[in-house]
């Protein structure tokens, strides 16, 4: 439990700080990213945690492990942006 809240807390903070300094670059100038105050994105931190459990349960396989993380990851952006979607409209 302990790995798990490690984890979560380093990739919501890490996920934050590159979606920050990506959208810097962009526009050029600095925003306010995530819907939370402070500096971390939950979303970020769910999907990694997530899928740090299942690949350790699944298999060693590089392929497998990819495939089976970007799944997950594209399945937690999408029912997050449909749940933001459904709440902000």
């Amino acid at each position: 439990m302990i790995n798990f809240i490690f984890i979560f807390s380093i990739y919501s903070i890490l996920g934050w700080i590159i979606e920050i300094i990506y959208f810097y670059f962009k526009t050029c100038k600095f925003q306010k990213r995530g819907a939370f105050n402070g500096p971390y994105c939950p979303l970020y931190g769910f999907s990694i945690s997530i899928t740090t459990l299942i690949i350790d349960l699944i298999s060693k396989n590089y392929f497998v492990v990819f495939l089976i993380s970007m799944l997950i990851c594209t399945f937690f952006e999408l029912i997050s942006g449909i749940l933001i979607e459904k709440t902000m409209s």
